[in-house]
């Protein structure tokens, strides 16, 4: 399943062409940008098998991590994370991302990540009682660690964006910051 959140680049273009040579692809298409966990959350309620794991289409998450998510969740764990080891972005945005995912660990939840995570393995238990909280603004992966279900972690190396721009801008991380503080912490 791809999930596109409001693409302005050819992907659509790219995956109907898989599609036509694969009929088990599928394209859920979000008539504009919501955001990474409303498209994440998106995918999840089209995902029908035992599991699902999310990657990122742009190629920085390695597909060779598949493998070890699996021997994980065949292991018993319900939740496999992607722990980033090393990640090749600016200085300025690895910076921010150490404050927030820090900010996280102390007023949040202790469990979070410390490099953050990008990709991950979700059991179909895991999926189905994260979709029926049916929350609106929701910062999936810490409803995912806040659930408590059996967890593993596997580390990776996340390489550099080649193509396209992000569009997880400066004030979608801060709505994201709001919004993990309110709705997981007594802080406020």
């Amino acid at each position: 399943i791809f999930v596109d959140d409001g693409s302005t680049d050819r992907s659509v273009e790219q995956i109907l062409t898989l599609r036509r040579e694969d009929a088990r692809i599928r394209l859920l298409r979000l008539s504009r940008n919501f955001g990474i966990h409303a498209a994440l959350t998106a995918g999840l309620h089209y995902a029908s098998g035992r599991a699902a794991i999310v990657l990122s289409a742009d190629g920085q998450d390695p597909a060779s991590i598949i493998e070890e998510f699996l021997t994980k969740w065949r292991e018993g764990y319900h939740i496999v994370w992607g722990i980033r080891q090393s990640r090749k972005d600016p200085w300025s945005k690895k910076l921010l991302a150490k404050i927030f995912y820090r900010f996280c660990r102390r007023v949040v939840l202790q469990n979070f990540p410390e490099g953050g995570a990008d990709c991950c393995l979700f059991d179909r238990r895991v999926i189905d009682e994260y979709l029926a909280i049916q929350e609106r603004h929701s910062f999936l992966f810490a409803t995912m660690l806040w659930m408590g279900f059996k967890q593993a972690y596997v580390p990776y190396h996340r390489r550099s964006r080649v193509l396209g721009k992000s569009k997880w801008s400066f004030a979608k991380r801060l709505q994201s910051a709001i919004d993990i503080t309110v709705s997981f912490s007594y802080f406020p």
